[in-house]
């Protein structure tokens, strides 16, 4: 007869004196020569109890024996599960408590490589296509220090396709440091989408050189929203079709006469709640005389500000007279929360 025993009901085997609070990233004083001491003292108790007979005093002991040795196993996995740092936590110290609503969606390769220096490890990941979020971390071996800072230690790429990436940052996350292990953010985003690809995270040359592939399969899923191109027919921009993310936007249009910096329509998201928030406006790009072939920016927060929806933007023409500009967002945008994206003073409600 097969039986289902619960961790609960495992643990309750214990004495509430064998019980030990472990707060993460603490070493705990449970040793596995701790635990196995404790299973046999309990077995040892066992069988000097004279109302038990031999036949069932054997079947207890063996039963006790695998709960207590199962019991050990899963409260040894737990300490290191707890000890370890989980990837929402990191995509809360980024996005703050909205990094909650895309948890499922957060990937954790935990891909090393290492030489006799140091070992280079993609902790967690994160991605719609357009924007990727990569936790790495440096462990420095025998001593050996990380003198560099973040944007002049690390070097990225997309596999077979270094143009698909159209800026690049790196920042160091010092709340998450652990004796000589430093964790990195690694920010890649693209006008084009890197879905499936892979990218190639290395060291540069100032180091001792390492190098990690891991493929990018972001699950998210993304909203189209298709606008009236009647309403533009005597205006030189056209804007044609608004992707949303739970991680940014992205617009593509079109022009009928490249001219002077990047075109752009006024956009906000309009929030269930009713709350709203602009999404790109004119002042999303330099308005020049000059024509530009692409452009964009990022806003500077001061301590203790509230930073807008929207904190990057980027953008470029193509030849075809397409225009493609985007906006990155500083908090997780929930879908089933948004209500409509407005374009130009005209609502499109989400599907």
């Amino acid at each position: 007869m097969k039986m289902k025993i619960s961790i609960s009901r495992m643990c309750s085997l214990l004495q509430e004196h064998h019980y030990e609070n472990v707060e993460p990233g603490t070493p705990s004083n449970i040793s596995s020569k701790r635990i196995r001491e404790l299973a046999f003292a309990k077995l040892r108790q066992q069988e000097s109890d004279g109302n038990t007979n031999k036949q069932d005093k054997e079947k207890h002991m063996k039963t006790s024996l695998r709960v207590l040795l199962i019991a050990a196993v899963i409260c040894t996995l737990s300490l290191t599960a707890f000890a370890a740092f989980g990837g929402l936590e990191f995509f809360k110290s980024i996005f703050g408590d909205s990094a909650q609503s895309i948890g499922e969606h957060i990937q954790n390769p935990m891909t090393s490589t290492e030489n006799e220096d140091y070992r280079l490890t993609v902790e967690s990941l994160l991605s719609d296509g357009f924007k990727t979020d990569l936790i790495v971390s440096l462990a420095a071996k025998n001593g050996k220090p990380i003198p560099f800072d973040p944007m002049e230690m690390f070097h990225t790429q997309f596999i077979g396709n270094e143009e698909a990436m159209n800026s690049a940052s790196y920042r160091e996350m010092p709340e998450f440091a652990q004796g000589d292990t430093q964790y990195y953010h690694l920010e890649l985003t693209s006008l084009g989408n890197h879905n499936s690809a892979e990218v190639k995270i290395s060291l540069k040359e100032e180091l001792p050189p390492l190098s990690v592939t891991v493929p990018v399969n972001g699950t998210m899923a993304r909203k189209d929203i298709h606008i009236k191109a009647e309403d533009y027919a005597d205006q030189n921009y056209c804007p044609e079709t608004v992707q949303l993310s739970p991680m940014g936007m992205l617009v593509i249009g079109s022009e009928k006469h490249p001219k002077g910096g990047l075109p752009t329509a006024q956009m906000f998201v309009q929030m269930k709640d009713g709350t709203r928030e602009e999404l790109m406006s004119e002042m999303s790009f330099d308005d020049g005389e000059e024509t530009v072939g692409g452009g964009g920016g990022a806003v500077i927060v001061g301590p203790g500000e509230t930073a807008p929806l929207v904190i990057t933007t980027m953008g470029s023409r193509n030849p075809d007279n397409k225009v493609v500009t985007s906006g990155f967002f500083s908090r997780i945008l929930n879908l089933d929360q948004v209500q409509a994206i407005i374009v130009d003073d005209v609502e499109y409600t989400l599907q």
